[in-house]
């Protein structure tokens, strides 16, 4: 396989893989619900063809997805095994990012955010203020307030960013699984703005289709 020259581009696009702070890798409906590209306006009615590529894009955004999943998979244990600071190993799992739901998003983020997790959660638990004797509330001494975690992550984002590139550099084969990873990256952000294309005709054909309402007699 042709080594891949992974650019300073490609390592932010892998940067915002690992963070996946706004969602993980999520169905492509929902990442075209929250794409950030103009939806297009087509006045032509939608034709069967067009209906027939939505379903195409979306089954092959299903499959893509998975090819996404089982490419990082390959490249973190590989990352990981050949990064020598424990504070930017990246591991994956998933995990519920929104309160009050069981739907779980696949998380991929450096040991150090995992961390920063945890000792918010450990913290906010030790600050907890008591109940006394006859049930009256009473509040915490003054305590330690841990950095948010996602200030954390963006305040060692440079750094993290760097340690990946040069873990990237230093072995051929990691660098071809990046520049895959980022060629289907790139394949799945056409497919999420194609789906917004298509969705949005469809949904203007329907809206622009008559109404009947039963007669009253």
């Amino acid at each position: 396989m042709m080594q891949v020259q992974v650019s300073g581009v490609a390592a932010k696009r892998l940067f915002t893989v690992i963070a996946l702070l706004a969602g993980g890798l999520t169905s492509l409906q929902a990442v075209a619900q929250t794409a950030s590209a103009t939806r297009t306006s087509l006045t032509e009615p939608t034709a069967v063809e067009d209906l027939l590529e939505l379903d195409e894009v979306i089954v092959h955004g299903t499959n893509l997805r998975n090819r996404i999943v089982k490419a990082e998979d390959k490249f973190y244990k590989l990352y990981n095994q050949l990064n020598k600071d424990d504070d930017y190993d990246i591991n994956c799992a998933y995990v519920s990012l929104e309160q009050d739901t069981r739907i779980q998003d696949r998380l991929c983020a450096p040991s150090f955010f995992a961390n920063a997790i945890v000792e918010t959660m450990q913290w906010n638990e030790r600050c907890r203020g008591t109940q006394d004797s006859e049930g009256n509330y009473v509040p915490p001494p003054p305590c330690y307030t841990p950095p948010p975690p996602e200030l954390v992550l963006l305040d060692r984002s440079d750094e993290l960013a760097n340690n990946i590139m040069s873990v990237i550099r230093s072995n051929p084969g990691l660098g071809d699984m990046a520049g895959e990873l980022d060629d289907l990256h790139r394949e799945r952000a056409r497919l999420a703005n194609r789906y917004v294309e298509l969705k949005s005709a469809e949904d203007e054909v329907r809206a622009a289709q008559p109404r009947y309402r039963p007669k009253i007699r």
